[in-house]
């Protein structure tokens, strides 16, 4: 998080697999960063599963990889070439590092990673959605952000150039809170 708590080098708009395996990058790069999530908490509108290769992981994560919330080791694979009647079955077992995977529920696993995003300095605001961009002298310098409970915007306070952003003083987000101390932003 920047020192000022309201300033971003970075504004990543969507929680998913995508937007924070960014932010944790950017944030592991000392950057400040915010991730904008319309769900009440990152992965939540994410209903998917499917196969993830730990190299992947690896890279991101160093050997914290090894505390993600995955299901189970894939150890072989088939798979099917079809025709138009018959079939090629191709079964394989997994025997090297450099294959292994493992399958997972896609939610747990953003949402552990979110928390990771955190620990490593960035800000998450969910429940928000981008509802437009701030444009000045023709650059984008920040987002206009409906939350379910307030219309916070977000902007640039210097010149666009320097790619700075912060809250607006009146909606203003500090930590995993906004400024109405009664509404802790859900995780």
């Amino acid at each position: 998080m920047a020192e000022d708590g309201d300033k971003f080098d970075a504004i990543i708009i969507g929680g998913g697999f995508a937007g924070v395996a960014t932010a944790h990058r950017l944030a592991q790069s000392a950057r400040s960063v915010l991730v904008i999530e319309r769900g009440p908490s990152c992965g939540a509108k994410t209903f998917t599963g499917g196969r993830i290769y730990a190299y992947a992981l690896k890279k991101l994560l160093g050997d914290e990889w090894k505390d993600a919330p995955v299901q189970r080791e894939v150890t072989r694979e088939i798979i099917v070439l079809p025709t138009d009647r018959d079939a090629t079955n191709v079964d394989t077992t997994l025997n090297s590092v450099n294959e292994e995977s493992y399958t997972v529920l896609s939610t747990p696993l953003i949402q552990w990673l979110a928390e990771r995003v955190e620990e490593a300095g960035a800000m998450i605001i969910t429940g928000s959605t981008v509802e437009g961009l701030i444009i000045r002298d023709g650059r984008v310098c920040g987002v206009r952000v409906r939350h379910r409970f307030q219309r916070p915007h977000v902007h640039a306070s210097t010149p666009c150039a320097r790619n700075r952003l912060h809250a607006r003083d009146d909606h203003a987000v500090h930590g995993r809170w906004h400024l109405d101390p009664a509404r802790r932003v859900p995780r």
